[in-house]
């Protein structure tokens, strides 16, 4: 009867526990090593509690007597509790498998009122011409407070890099508005000796638009006044970095787009 079966299937939890093999409750499949962290409840078709393990005292702080015979959404806070026996009957009356498959988080309800999150799995078995639900239940209380702080952290950090980006578009802004109402010409260039930027004083100078300056080999637009009048010499800026040569003011004579010199006092 249901009393032997039920004797026969916590003997063969514990069975299967001490010999290493996983334990398997119809299509539930228990680590053996974790074993003691599930809750394992027997109902009966009704839903009324036939049996439990003592994890499931242990997670819900009941007495086994104080269980079984109960109706299992007694488990469950409400709304979940009042609903829960409609669940099965649905079950029985539609093959409609709500209940039943793939493990799903839940919550229950602890003796002391205390509200917390569960794993749940449920399966049916048969005894003869009964039918029995297997509910094997999982405190992952644990489990939701470090991923809740898991998300705290990296909302902390979204923030700060927000945060952080913010004051530097705002340097950089202010950084822009300073170089670009200065009346000295300045200019930089990359690794590669292309200008990366030109403020308007410098391509004013010059005789470009900061647009047609931008990208281009410095020495093509930066050069050396010739005394001809002719094509004068690139100003050897790329050259100068790479040696880590550092000037002071300096005087010299630059070429405009139009061929003409002008006289200059340049640092680098």
């Amino acid at each position: 009867g249901d009393h032997i079966y039920k004797m026969d299937y916590g003997l063969m939890l514990a069975e299967h526990a001490e010999s290493g093999a996983d334990v398997t409750v119809g299509t539930v499949e228990v680590p053996v090593e974790r074993a003691r962290e599930f809750g394992i409840v027997t109902i009966d078709e009704h839903g009324r509690i036939l049996t439990v393990n003592p994890a499931v005292e242990e997670i819900f702080g009941y007495d086994r007597e104080d269980l079984v015979g109960q109706e299992v959404g007694f488990l469950a806070p409400e709304p979940y509790r009042s609903e829960h026996p409609d669940y099965i009957e649905r079950f029985k009356r539609t093959g409609e498998a709500k209940i039943l498959g793939i493990g799903r988080e839940v919550s229950g309800q602890r003796k002391d009122g205390t509200v917390f999150p569960l794993d749940l799995a449920v399966t049916q078995l048969w005894e003869g011409d009964q039918r029995l639900f297997i509910g094997v239940v999982r405190d992952i209380t644990e489990r939701k407070q470090q991923e809740e702080a898991l998300r705290r952290a990296r909302d902390e950090l979204e923030q700060r890099v927000e945060e952080r980006t913010r004051e530097l578009s705002r340097l950089s802004r202010q950084n822009e508005l300073i170089l670009n109402s200065a009346n000295d010409g300045i200019i930089g260039i990359d690794t590669a000796g292309r200008i990366t930027f030109a403020n308007p004083a410098a391509a004013g100078m010059l005789g470009y638009r900061v647009e047609e300056m931008v990208g281009r080999v410095a020495g093509e637009v930066v050069r050396y006044g010739s005394e001809d009048g002719g094509r004068g010499k690139a100003v050897p800026l790329r050259a100068a970095m790479r040696r880590g040569d550092l000037q002071g003011h300096a005087d010299a004579t630059l070429q405009h787009r139009d061929g003409t010199a002008f006289p200059v006092e340049y640092a680098a």
